[in-house]
């Protein structure tokens, strides 16, 4: 297992590279990559900020969860900081297991409970510049009028 939370540039190739794939049959690949519009609004870039040490810890927990319920044989979890532009990677969770159907169902379990669960936090950089969840609770907001 391996989990990294850093400030500099992600590449899908060092993610897959730090699975243990002895005996596996499939390795998953899931990256997450900025847009360049949200919403109808360009976006330069997203600012990405997490609660160090307890992301990580959590991150952990998702992983091996994921590593129990799947069978997986292992899995690699590098999520970015600080300013990332448009076009490139955020966020890259790579898995191993003997069969594919585990891989993928293990990966998308993992990008949706960090997602959801893990203290990391992002802000839009563009034509407006707001906090992800100040957008998500205006549209909220717009519904309920």
């Amino acid at each position: 297992m391996f989990i990294e939370i850093r400030n500099s540039p992600i590449s899908e190739e060092e993610a897959l590279a730090k699975l243990e794939k002895g005996g596996c049959g499939s390795t998953v690949l899931f990256s997450g990559i900025v847009r360049p519009e949200e919403g109808g609004r360009r976006i330069s870039a997203l600012h990405y900020e997490h609660y160090p040490g307890m992301a990580e810890r959590m991150i952990t927990v998702i992983v091996t969860d994921a590593m129990k319920n799947f069978r997986i044989s292992d899995a690699a979890v590098i999520h970015r900081t600080g300013d990332v532009p448009a076009g490139e990677i955020s966020v890259v969770v790579a898995v191993s297991s003997e069969r594919r159907k585990e891989g993928f169902r293990a990966c998308e379990e993992i990008i949706d409970r960090l997602k959801t669960t893990v203290p990391i936090w992002k802000k839009e950089i563009g034509e407006v510049t707001q906090w992800q969840s100040e957008r998500l609770q205006q549209r909220e907001e717009r519904k309920q009028k």
